[in-house]
């Protein structure tokens, strides 16, 4: 089938998976293919519940629910009680529709204590209160006949705030777990600092062998987060995969983000390129207006030199690199490479751009000093953005050692 004819085969779907296009091969489920991930990610994120109950998540902004948007992930795990994991770590909106007297039980997740949190038809919602500083909360709907429900989460901005990002779990869950431990002490000294830390995104490879005890380990770890956690497949979430096991356990690897004044953009390059779908959708996700940050995240790096491990179509890696310098980008993040490294002057014509890797979650790196941890991004006004690696410690070790580096890496002073 030609690519012409390919998206006049599939045009009519694309208002409802507002991503674009996807090829007809994904009927059997070859979902190492990014363009089948961009189906899977759009499927999860709606839900038809056993009694009726349409549920659909939707842009923070949205008024209608005629649509959808690949922005969360929503499971009925039980009859009537559904699960709803926002995608990303901040603003975000779920609808809900059905006959009138039908019953609902959202279960959220990944949801900052610090969010506000609202239930209700437009004009009438009232607020759902967080318990006890977790990431959970719990909404009884009860359905009038044709009302939408609307549930809306949105956080404070203050005027300085931070993010954490790091990539590459694999072998070693548990480092991965001191790493989530860690971020308790790093919300209190943010706070402390006057610059809180709203989230934590993870740049891909989160198992070693794709198998879903992998995937349910990494998430009880998330659990126990203090702040919500975005999270990208990696290479390693993909293999042989026929079932969407990412998308069933994560949701959505292809969408935009808003925290505060940054515009998180995450590109799920697993498979060594982006869905061409999404390359269609890469003007519109990078547009700055109304942020004064974009920060493109995925797990391969655009730019290899220096890792011989770049993405499998250079041609697209190219073109990414040029939208990222149109529209100013304030860092590309990545992970793949089970180090870190800062190329600060990444050339894309008379423009320059700034590159972190940071595959430090817990990866095996190698003979030589082991360095796990988190880059944290600070924030403040239009120019104003700050990166260092945060180093957490090994098992069986309570300090850092910042001596003998064999690359120059900026580490975190202070908290």
């Amino acid at each position: 089938m030609s690519r012409s004819l390919l998206w006049i085969v599939c045009g009519a779907s694309v208002a409802a998976l507002g991503s674009g296009c996807s090829s007809p091969e994904c009927a059997w489920g070859d979902y190492e293919e990014a363009e089948c991930r961009v189906v899977a990610e759009n499927h999860y994120a709606r839900a038809l519940t056993s009694n009726g109950v349409e549920v659909r998540f939707q842009h923070p902004l949205e008024t209608t629910s005629d649509t959808w948007h690949a922005l969360g992930l929503l499971q009925e795990n039980q009859s009537g009680i559904v699960e709803a994991r926002p995608a990303g770590l901040a603003d975000f909106a779920i609808s809900v529709d059905g006959a009138a007297d039908l019953t609902l039980t959202v279960e959220l997740e990944n949801v900052a204590p610090d969010a506000t949190v609202t239930v209700g038809p437009e004009g009438a919602e009232v607020d759902v209160p967080a318990v006890g500083g977790t990431l959970r909360r719990t909404i009884a709907i009860t359905l009038a006949d044709e009302e939408t429900v609307w549930i809306r989460g949105t956080r404070p901005c203050p005027d300085r705030y931070r993010l954490v990002t790091a990539g590459d779990i694999q072998t070693n869950p548990l480092q991965f777990e001191r790493i989530v431990e860690d971020l308790h002490d790093q919300v209190a000294a943010a706070e402390a600092a006057g610059a809180p830390l709203l989230g934590f995104f993870i740049l891909g490879d989160l198992t070693e062998s794709t198998e879903i005890q992998e995937f349910e380990r990494i998430r009880q770890m998330l659990e126990s987060s203090p702040i919500p956690v975005s999270v990208l497949p990696g290479n390693h979430d993909i293999f042989g995969d026929e079932a969407a096991i990412f998308s069933r356990w994560f949701g959505p690897g292809n969408y935009t983000d808003t925290v505060c004044r940054t515009k998180l953009i995450h590109l799920d390059n697993a498979s060594g390129h982006i869905a061409e779908s999404v390359e269609a959708r890469l003007p519109q996700m990078l547009d700055p207006t109304g942020v004064d940050h974009l920060i493109p995240a995925m797990h391969i790096p655009p730019h290899e030199d220096g890792t011989s491990q770049g993405m499998r179509d250079q041609e697209q890696a190219s073109y990414m690199l040029a939208e990222f310098a149109r529209n100013g980008v304030d860092r590309i993040m990545a992970g793949h490479v089970h180090y870190w490294r800062e190329n600060v002057d990444v050339r894309v014509g008379d423009r320059s751009l700034h590159q972190i890797i940071s595959g430090t979650a817990g990866g095996n790196q190698g003979s030589g000093h082991l360095r796990f941890g988190v880059t944290r991004l600070s924030f403040g006004g239009p120019d104003d953005v700050e990166s260092c690696f945060h180093e957490v410690p090994v098992p069986g070790t309570t300090d850092v050692d910042h001596e003998d580096v064999a690359n120059p890496i900026d580490f975190c002073d202070g908290p």
